[in-house]
């Protein structure tokens, strides 16, 4: 599945992300010790206030989503 570019933005639904970008659900659960994709407020929380909890911010996740796209071509 090619990632879709309009997903990395702070105000997109985690369920969105992780079904549309292929490096999400590692992204979130291994680089950033975010529980993510089995949060059952995945599918109300935006990125940004989903993870604003743990202090991580929204950019640098998408950060590292953008520069792994990157690497890919995408």
């Amino acid at each position: 599945m090619a990632p879709t570019p309009d997903l990395l933005r702070p105000d997109v639904l985690i369920s969105d992300l992780l079904a549309g970008d292929p490096h999400a659900a590692r992204v979130l659960a291994e680089e950033f010790d975010l529980p993510c994709y089995r949060c059952p407020a995945r599918k109300v929380e935006t990125l940004a206030s989903g993870i604003s909890y743990r202090e991580v911010r929204a950019e640098d996740v998408l950060d590292r989503l953008r520069a792994l796209r990157a690497e890919d071509g995408a």
